[in-house]
């Protein structure tokens, strides 16, 4: 990504990249990886729905220990459907666990 990549301030202070690599119908952990790691995107974002959220943090993981990221310097976004609106909490904790991410 661009040094000139706009950037998001988020409430709690921190910012985030604008512009995020969505990941609907991408299963390769390798090909998200390579975004991250090669092309420089900091922001990765799936859903529940995408059935891909175990790849997602395959990709993400990995970059971290082979790529000299830290988990603080990459976003992770994702969205619950709407079956799980009744417990946001239960299905954010359903992601990261299938992500193995915090």
């Amino acid at each position: 990504m661009s040094s000139s990549q706009r950037l998001l301030k988020l409430a709690n202070g921190f910012t985030m990249p604008q512009m995020g690599l969505g990941t609907l119908f991408l299963k390769d952990a390798k090909a998200i990886e390579h975004a991250i790691t090669k092309v420089g995107y900091r922001h990765i974002d799936t859903a529940s729905i995408t059935m891909n959220e175990k790849e997602v943090g395959i990709a993400v993981n990995n970059a971290i220990a082979t790529g000299g990221l830290t988990r603080e310097e990459l976003f992770v976004t994702t969205k619950i459907w709407h079956n799980q609106y009744s417990d946001p909490e239960a299905a954010l904790k359903k992601s990261l666990a299938a992500m193995k991410l915090d």
